[in-house]
């Protein structure tokens, strides 16, 4: 096991990449990273703010919420959604589509 201070070096370094979105992308790439004490050494509120933070600069985003919805990459528009990601609809019971 690594020290809870190396895996937030590392934590640090995949928010200034702008690949992530939060904590949780964060955390998930730690742990396919070997960190698998990720989630652990990740749950101080106040680290965790900070790391939201950096994701939010480091990505370009507007609010310091962040986007809710990312392909990955880095974007001054945000990113597109095209429905190409959802090969299927939403329908009622007729049939209709649009929900009316």
């Amino acid at each position: 096991m690594r020290s809870f201070h190396f895996v937030r070096q590392r934590a640090a370094e995949l928010a200034r990449t702008g690949q992530h979105i939060d904590c949780l992308t964060i955390e998930m790439t730690l742990e396919r990273e070997g960190f698998s004490d990720a989630f652990e050494a990740l749950r101080d509120s106040e680290f965790r703010a900070q790391l939201k933070a950096q994701c939010s600069a480091h990505r370009g985003d507007a609010s310091p919420g962040g986007s809710a919805i990312s392909d990955g990459a880095p974007s001054e528009a945000g990113p597109a959604f095209d429905g190409a990601r959802f090969p299927f609809s939403f329908s009622d019971e007729s049939g209709s589509t649009d929900g009316a």
